[in-house]
C-alpha cells in the first residue's frame, strides 16, 4: 500500500507543469547555454547538449523549483516552447503581411513568454532565423562542432638553426601564418558583430510589426464605432421624423 502511495505521487510531481517562474527560470538557464539552442547534430554536439541540459537542470533544481525536474522534463518544456514562439512569429509575420495588403489583421495577444523565446533562438519576423556562432553549417559535410568545446590544434611554427655552433634557436613565426590568426581573429570579430546586428534588427522588426498591428486594430475600432454612431443618429432622426408627421 506504501508502495504504490509513493508511485502515484512520483507521478503527480512528474506530471506537474511548470508554473510561469520556473518557466522564465528556464530561458535564462538556457539563454545561457548557446549549445543548447545551436543546430549541431553530429555525435559530439549531441553529446555536448546531453551534458548541458544535466547542469541546467541542476541548476534549475537548487536555484528555482520546489519541485526536483529531470533532464528529460525541462528538454521537452524547451522543445515544446520552441514549437510554440515560432507558430506565433509566422502568425505575426501572416498578420505583418496581410496589413500591408489593406486586409484585417487577427488579435494576437501578447506573449512575454514566447517572446523570450523567439529572441533566444533569434527568429525575425519574416521567419528566418539567424545562426548563432557554432551552429552545424549545411551542405558542407559533417557539422561544425560548437566553439568553445573544439580542442585547439597544434600548429608548427618553421624555425631556423645556427650551423656555426648547433644551438637551437626559439621557433618564429612565418608572415603567412601571421597573417592566418589575425584574419581569423578578425572574421571572428566581424561575425559577432553582425550576428548582433542581425539579432537587434530581428527583434525591431518584430516589435514594429505588433505595434502597427496593435494601430490597426485600434483605428479599426475607432472607424466601427463611428458608423455604429452614424447608424444610431440616422435611426434616431427617422424615429423623429415619423413622430412628427404623426403629430
Amino acid at each position: 500500500m506504501y508502495l504504490v502511495f509513493q508511485s502515484n505521487k512520483m507521478s503527480a510531481q512528474k506530471g506537474m507543469p511548470l508554473n510561469r517562474e520556473e518557466v522564465m527560470g528556464l530561458l535564462e538557464l538556457v539563454a545561457a547555454t548557446p549549445v543548447v539552442y545551436s543546430k549541431g547534430t553530429n555525435a559530439a554536439s549531441n553529446r555536448m547538449k546531453e551534458a548541458a541540459w544535466i547542469q541546467i537542470t541542476e541548476k534549475f533544481n537548487s536555484l528555482i523549483s520546489t519541485n526536483p525536474r529531470k533532464p528529460e522534463q525541462l528538454r521537452l518544456k524547451w522543445e515544446n516552447l520552441k514549437k510554440g514562439a515560432r507558430k506565433r512569429s509566422h502568425r505575426i509575420a501572416m498578420n505583418y503581411k496581410l496589413q500591408t495588403r489593406g486586409g484585417r489583421p487577427e488579435f494576437i495577444p501578447p506573449d512575454e513568454v514566447l517572446d523570450k523565446v523567439s529572441d533566444i533562438l533569434g527568429e525575425s519576423i519574416d521567419g528566418s532565423v539567424v545562426q548563432f556562432v557554432g551552429e552545424g553549417v549545411e551542405n558542407m559535410g559533417e557539422p561544425m562542432e560548437e566553439i568553445g568545446y573544439q580542442e585547439e590544434p597544434v600548429v608548427g611554427m618553421p624555425f631556423t638553426q645556427e650551423s656555426s655552433d648547433n644551438s637551437e634557436s626559439q621557433p618564429q613565426p612565418s608572415a603567412s601564418n601571421s597573417n592566418f590568426f589575425c584574419n581569423t581573429e578578425n572574421e571572428g570579430k566581424q561575425k559577432s558583430k553582425t550576428l548582433s546586428y542581425r539579432l537587434k534588427e530581428s527583434v525591431i522588426r518584430r516589435n514594429n510589426a505588433i505595434a502597427q498591428y496593435y494601430e490597426t486594430k485600434k483605428r479599426n475600432e475607432e472607424e466601427l464605432f463611428q458608423l455604429q454612431k452614424r447608424k444610431l443618429e440616422l435611426e434616431l432622426s427617422q424615429k423623429n421624423g415619423i413622430s412628427e408627421k404623426s403629430n
